[in-house]
């Protein structure tokens, strides 16, 4: 996460309620989301550059690398030596980008045609699958993509909503988030295998 120092955002992590800094509090920054395997510790997430812009980041065990200008990172998974982060680009004044980072490599999930948010990314024998949400006509839906095809999820052609959270147990793929219907506003959902 992140706490206000001096006025400024300093991304942490806290780990047995001790807290630990990533960023000096010179600029804002943000942490996302921590994976931890071994004894390497990961942290996504964004901070400012001296211009103001967001540059999405991770840090592995408190050293930062960067991954692109006018981007944020929301979810970090490892698996083996490849680092996988999700999250979104934002493309002109108004569009923003779905998109993942392999070992720092960006693969975009939308186009600019769309706007798109990624939420969270996982990995299991070898596939690929981040949850977020995809503008579809005027509506935000909750969206996932395996391997960079995207599904929809919801309850019918006027439903709305995201996914936040990705999870994989054995051959069954979780996703957390919310939904809004014509009759339920703002619903918390989880889906099992869509």
């Amino acid at each position: 996460g992140y706490e206000r120092v001096n006025g400024k955002s300093v991304a942490k992590y806290w780990k047995d309620g001790a807290e630990i800094s990533l960023t000096d509090g010179s600029r804002h920054a943000f942490g996302k989301s921590a994976f931890v395997t071994d004894q390497d510790v990961y942290v996504c997430g964004e901070e400012f550059n001296s211009a103001g812009i967001r540059v999405a980041k991770y840090w592995k065990n408190g050293q930062p690398v960067d991954l692109g200008i006018n981007c944020y990172a929301e979810s970090i998974f490892v698996e083996g030596s490849d680092v996988y982060v999700a999250g979104a680009e934002f493309s002109g004044s108004s569009n923003i980008l779905a998109v993942y980072w392999k070992n720092g490599v960006i693969n975009y999930l939308t186009t600019i045609a769309t706007q798109a948010e990624a939420w969270s990314i996982a990995v299991s024998a070898g596939n690929v699958y981040v949850a977020g949400w995809e503008k579809v006509n005027i509506s935000s839906v909750p969206r996932y993509w395996k391997n960079g095809i995207g599904y929809t999820l919801g309850g019918g052609p006027t439903s709305t909503g995201s996914l936040k959270s990705i999870a994989i147990a054995g051959a069954d793929v979780y996703m957390a988030g919310g939904e809004n219907t014509a009759t339920v506003f703002s619903q918390a959902a989880y889906w099992k295998n869509d």
